[in-house]
């Protein structure tokens, strides 16, 4: 699982989501058994691996379903800001809004409290989607503003990425189309030197 996490962005994405899908069945047997033997740091490494298979393959209900087992089996999940962040991402993919923005919420809280500037950053890209989602787009651009700071001067190219094509939402919101243009391109270009193509088919 772990091998096939490592090419789920580049150009073999596809015969490795394919490869996945073939042994699906066997993870989730491995996934079950892990929740029944409370094996929290496999746990944890199945919910990082098989993030972009689950977002792609739509098998979202599955993942929810391990976040709740994880944090019902430990108060350590509980405390994690950023598998909160992780959290209210998949809720809002499923449409649990609510939901979404009491775990981002409760993510900068804890981040904030634990002076963790990484998972501050990330419950502020999260935030950002929910402002924007509730039409308050300028509160989202500024989300995504600070929470891009961070990640630009961490040279996380996977989060620049993301956060470009969120202001380009952002940004064509309000109509301003300047700089929705610029967003889409460098979200465009990003993705393509990655050889990411599930990214460059949302910017094109």
């Amino acid at each position: 699982v772990q091998e096939a996490a490592e090419h789920l962005q580049g150009e073999q994405q596809h015969e490795w989501l394919d490869k996945l899908a073939i042994e699906y069945p066997n993870i989730r047997a491995a996934i079950t058994g892990a929740v029944a033997h409370e094996q929290l740091e496999l746990m944890e490494s199945y919910l990082a691996n098989l993030e972009r298979f689950w977002l792609i393959r739509g098998y979202l209900a599955e993942q929810l379903q391990l976040y709740q087992s994880l944090f019902n089996l430990a108060g350590t999940a509980r405390n994690n800001a950023i598998l909160h962040y992780d959290y209210a991402y998949i809720l809002y993919r499923t449409g649990d809004y609510i939901g979404a923005q009491e775990q981002a919420v409760f993510a900068f809280d804890l981040a904030t409290t634990q002076a963790d500037a990484k998972a501050i950053a990330l419950a502020r890209h999260m935030l950002g989607i929910m402002a924007d989602e509730t039409g308050d787009s300028e509160l989202a651009i500024e989300h995504y503003q600070a929470s891009m700071a961070f990640f630009q001067a961490q040279e996380d190219d996977d989060m620049i990425k993301a956060l470009f094509n969120d202001l380009y939402v952002a940004t064509a919101h309000l109509g301003q189309d300047e700089l929705a243009e610029y967003y889409c391109k460098q979200h465009y270009a990003l993705a393509s030197e990655q050889g990411d193509q599930r990214a460059v088919g949302i910017a094109l």
